[in-house]
């Protein structure tokens, strides 16, 4: 029996179709000024690739962020070295300890020097901390955590990655996102490197978060004078949009001091804070997994320490 070529041809269409399929790049490429180039998933969706700076200097290429898995890093390698001419990667910013941001960190060459805040490198250290702690409320069960950067130069200060045209100045911040937020200035371009400071689906993980110390650091980006922050996820942000995330943790703050105030007992003030309409215009309630219940837990917690430390009661009265 013959068959026809339009019957060998379908299968050969559909092979081709699936293997078109598996070979869509999920990471693209693009420059944000001379030298400075943003890598950024194709779907905005996807929680496992990341954001991350890739800056041209004259010993070779510094990259933040080292994206969520050593496949996703491998992936951004290649993608770099073919649009930037094999260039070695010189130096490897980590922005903060969590998987998201340092998971692909063991994929980079050897001679990759990271670098991190001396906290972030301690909790990369300390065995009982969960470094896939986010990584894994966002992803579910599916999730495997990767293997801890090895970090080579920590942090306790600023420091500069020195270069006649793009010199970039390391921030070792405050605990606000997590216990070891690094911010990484590009003056030349106009533009910081925040990682997860700013959290551009208005559904913010608490984790190891300390919100007095959050709102301090926004504040501190909004007055920066910087026209671009590049976030780990999302697109580049201005001021405003770091003032309005700002608001959402201020907002959230202020509400609980409220519910103080208004002799609220402590147990009930979570569920009175997100019970309010204007929870949802800061929160993305109806996210699932939601974390918001986490932040006000968080914030919560703090403002009781604060009243304790001023000999203020922690609890309302019974009713």
């Amino acid at each position: 029996m013959k068959l026809r070529p339009s019957a060998l041809l379908l299968p050969m269409l559909l092979l081709g179709s699936v293997a078109a399929a598996a070979a869509t790049p999920r990471l693209q490429l693009s420059a944000l000024a001379p030298g400075v180039h943003l890598v950024r998933p194709t779907d905005p969706a996807d929680r496992e690739r990341s954001n991350a700076l890739v800056v041209e200097q004259a010993t070779g290429l510094v990259v933040v962020n080292a994206q969520p898995t050593p496949e996703a890093a491998k992936e951004m390698l290649a993608l770099v070295a073919s649009k930037l001419g094999g260039r070695p990667v010189r130096a490897l910013v980590l922005p903060h300890p969590h998987a998201d941001a340092a998971g692909g960190a063991s994929a980079f060459p050897p001679e990759t020097l990271v670098i991190a805040s001396d906290d972030a490198a301690a909790s990369f250290a300390d065995p009982a901390y969960d470094f896939g702690a986010e990584a894994r409320a966002r992803g579910g069960a599916s999730y495997r955590e990767p293997a801890r950067p090895r970090v080579g130069l920590r942090l306790q200060g600023n420091a500069t990655l020195d270069d006649k045209e793009r010199p970039l100045e390391l921030i070792p911040m405050m605990p606000g996102h997590s216990r070891g937020d690094l911010l990484v200035d590009l003056p030349a371009a106009d533009l910081m490197a925040v990682g997860s400071l700013l959290f551009e689906d208005r559904n913010p993980w608490p984790g190891t978060a300390n919100i007095g110390g959050w709102i301090s650091e926004l504040n501190n980006l909004a007055s920066s004078g910087r026209a671009v922050f590049v976030p780990l996820h999302g697109a580049p942000a201005d001021a405003q949009a770091v003032r309005r995330q700002r608001e959402t943790l201020a907002w959230t703050r202020g509400q609980i001091d409220a519910a103080f105030v208004d002799l609220v007992p402590a147990e009930e003030i979570p569920g009175r804070v997100l019970g309010i309409a204007e929870a949802q215009s800061y929160f993305d309630l109806a996210a699932r997994p939601s974390f918001a219940r986490g932040v006000v837990d968080q914030a919560l917690k703090e403002a009781q320490a604060q009243r304790r430390k001023f000999g203020l009661p922690e609890q309302a009265p019974p009713r």
